[in-house]
């Protein structure tokens, strides 16, 4: 939203807290948090008089499509024509079936069902197992690597590496968010 960018800049430079760092950053996560539901708020209000000037305009245009609904145009009975020809180009009448014309739409549907399942069906009930003699392993040092602690450059790589407009986190900021500010 325009204004949003320079709003939450200027609160964080405007924000000061003397303690820990990990305590810090929660606290200024949630103050950050309480003056965006404060601007949010705002700016709901300052852009109600735009959406009532939009919500006045829809409904002119609703009058008026209501009026070409019912009054039509000279194109309506050309274009409803082509569409009912459409419709019974791609209608299934019947199906012949050992000599026999159906027109049951259930019996018509597992007829159609039934070809076509004969045609996809798979042409064995069993695959054979797979055999990989030369399939790559990890190394001991590969394995080893899998467990030990994260370094911190390794954390900030995977965070800097996130997509930034996933789903936020448990304190409802999203990873753009946190990289931005």
């Amino acid at each position: 939203m325009p204004g949003f960018e320079e709003f939450v800049i200027g609160k964080c430079r405007g924000f000061k807290f003397n303690g820990s760092a990990d305590v810090g950053l929660a606290t200024k996560l949630k103050f950050l948090k309480n003056r965006i539901k404060e601007w949010v708020v705002n700016e709901k209000k300052r852009v109600e008089g735009v959406y009532e000037e939009v919500k006045k305009e829809i409904g002119n245009l609703e009058k008026a499509r209501v009026r070409w609904a019912l009054e039509g145009d000279e194109n309506s009975s050309f274009f409803h024509g082509i569409m009912s020809a459409n419709t019974s180009i791609n209608r299934l009448n019947g199906i012949l079936l050992d000599g026999n014309w159906e027109t049951s739409p259930p019996v018509n549907k597992d007829i159609a069902f039934d070809f076509f399942s004969k045609k996809i069906r798979e042409p064995i009930d069993t695959r054979p197992p797979m055999s990989c003699p030369n399939l790559a392993a990890l190394s001991q040092t590969e394995a080893e690597s899998l467990i030990r602690p994260f370094t911190h450059r390794e954390i900030k790589d995977a965070v800097w590496d996130c997509e930034g407009d996933r789903a936020p986190g448990p304190d409802g900021f999203n990873f753009k968010f946190l990289r931005r500010f």
